[in-house]
């Protein structure tokens, strides 16, 4: 029986990678694909900084048809100017006949508060324009996401002449989600278990009990340990701390300062033996 009930559960966690791994790498599409002389602008997330406010892309621009120099999409037959929507990196700039290489750029969050965590969500919108002296050119925009921390999924499309544009919301990945539940509640057992350690000590007058004190003592600091150990590190204030750390820490704190001041009474009231 327990062995079926193992492998029951390893079945159930393998499906939930297996469905998070194939919504991770799923990829958006917007724009005209069908045009013979067009760009095709193949975006990465490669990192969500929640904290800056901020996503960091790799951008890669393919031209196509006669944008090409002689067939070779490695380079445009003419200098191609793309603007996008990151608020530091606003114009690329591709000089005719040299080689594309691929850009970093940075897009800010539109919406979103990181102190939310875990059940922070943030929406943004990644878009491009691009011409070749000042006349529009046909955008095919291809989005995906390469961070494991985040999951993204398209809200929205925005498709004009020489522009695309892909609306996102981006929220914790269901693994970083889980986990942070899990230490919420593993903060919460902790803190009760020393409760009820120093209700008996205190209601039995057992006095100071050293190894008890020492157990309460450390899983104080275990404590913050546990807080730094959540995935994307949340800034101290975030509804986790409000919910789970806080609390916890208080309790084992005022524990361990009643099973303290408690056995002091207690030894100090008791005879000395002869």
């Amino acid at each position: 029986m327990l062995i079926i009930i193992i492998a029951a559960l390893c079945g159930l966690g393998i499906f939930g990678y297996v469905n998070e791994r194939d919504v991770h790498s799923t990829e958006y599409q917007t724009g005209t694909d069908t045009a013979a002389n067009r760009l095709d602008i193949d975006v990465t997330l490669q990192r969500m900084d929640a904290s800056a406010r901020q996503l960091a892309l790799i951008v890669l621009v393919t031209p196509h048809g006669t944008l090409t120099d002689d067939g070779d999409d490695s380079s445009p037959s003419r200098d191609l100017v793309i603007e996008t929507s990151s608020l530091t990196n606003t114009t690329l700039h591709f000089p005719a006949r040299e080689r594309i290489s691929a850009q970093n750029i940075s897009v800010g969050l539109d919406t979103g508060i990181v102190s939310d965590y875990p059940f922070d969500r943030y929406t943004t919108t990644v878009g491009f324009y691009a011409s070749i002296n000042s006349e529009p050119i046909p955008i095919s925009l291809t989005f995906r996401n390469a961070d494991p921390f985040f999951l993204t999924k398209a809200i929205g499309a925005n498709v004009d002449s020489g522009s695309a544009a892909i609306g996102l919301r981006i929220e914790r990945s269901r693994g970083t989600f889980i986990f942070a539940w899990f230490l919420m509640a593993a903060m919460w057992i902790l803190a009760l278990s020393v409760l009820g350690a120093a209700w008996i000590i205190v209601r039995q007058r057992r006095g100071l009990i050293w190894p008890a004190m020492g157990w309460m003592a450390a899983t104080l600091f275990a404590l913050v340990a546990v807080r730094n150990a959540v995935p994307g590190l949340p800034p101290i204030g975030s509804l986790l701390d409000y919910a789970s750390f806080l609390w916890a820490e208080a309790i084992v704190a005022i524990s361990l300062g009643l099973v303290a001041a408690c056995g002091v009474l207690v030894e100090n009231n008791r005879k000395p033996s002869t």
